[in-house]
């Protein structure tokens, strides 16, 4: 089910200049200090739905869910305002131009962009979420 996370991965690490990471939402789970991976992009699944087939045909494809996150360091200015916005913005139109149109392999159609989230903040980061859906066909 989820064997577009290696090449979506790969093709961020490819793409998207100035990361310190790109990898697995698994990576933000085994870190003690999450600002050592920052700027990263961390990618991880969603929902998905059947769109071809059903119970008791046999599924055929399926539409999943993709969050590809941005998480970067986080100050204020001293004019007061926040630095995470002006930093994510390139990584985020980096991301929208790498995977918008472009499909992992075989059986994949090409990945849509689906929007964005609010950013959340805590101290020292912020996280931007683009969410993006991917339909695949079982052979």
């Amino acid at each position: 089910m989820f064997r577009a996370e290696r090449a979506i991965i790969q093709r961020l690490d490819e793409e998207v200049v100035g990361l310190k990471t790109c990898g697995s939402m698994s990576l933000l789970a085994s870190s003690r200090d999450m600002t050592d991976l920052l700027p990263g992009i961390f990618v991880g699944p969603g929902s998905g739905d059947i769109t071809e087939g059903g119970r008791g045909y046999g599924v055929t494809g399926i539409l999943q869910s993709w969050s590809v996150t941005i998480i970067v360091p986080h100050w204020r200015t001293v004019r007061g305002d926040s630095s995470a916005a002006q930093l994510a913005g390139p990584f985020m139109m980096a991301v929208l131009a790498a995977l918008e149109g472009w499909s992992p392999g075989t059986g994949f159609e090409p990945m849509v962009f689906e929007g964005y989230g609010a950013p959340v903040g805590n101290a020292g980061w912020a996280a931007f979420d683009m969410d993006f859906s991917l339909q695949f066909s079982f052979p």
